[in-house]
């Protein structure tokens, strides 16, 4: 039992210390619509330059460099990431897998 208590501490301990921002793991991924009333389009890849495509700065979504949604949340499933985003204009949302 002390054995099995020490792992599940250390396996705790080590995705508490997991660095990588939201925004850098979206950046990273290519994205897959699936279901929602806001579309950023049916693939989604973030570009790492402002002002082309679609950019991500902290959890703000600019398209051409204008701000139209925000990154509402991301959540790491067993295989893949999900996100949630939502639209500045309409308030809707659209959600999207990791490729």
């Amino acid at each position: 039992m002390k054995r099995f208590v020490e792992c599940l501490f250390l396996v705790l301990f080590c995705t508490a210390c997991n660095n990588v921002s939201d925004s850098e793991i979206v950046v990273q991924h290519h994205w897959k619509y699936t279901h929602g009333s806001h579309r950023l389009g049916d693939w989604v890849v973030f570009s790492k330059e402002k002002n082309t495509g679609l950019f991500l700065s902290n959890d703000t979504i600019y398209r051409d460099g204008k701000p139209v949604a925000l990154l509402t949340s991301l959540v790491h499933l067993v295989d893949h990431y999900k996100m949630e985003v939502t639209s500045l204009r309409s308030g809707r949302s659209g959600y999207y897998t990791e490729k």
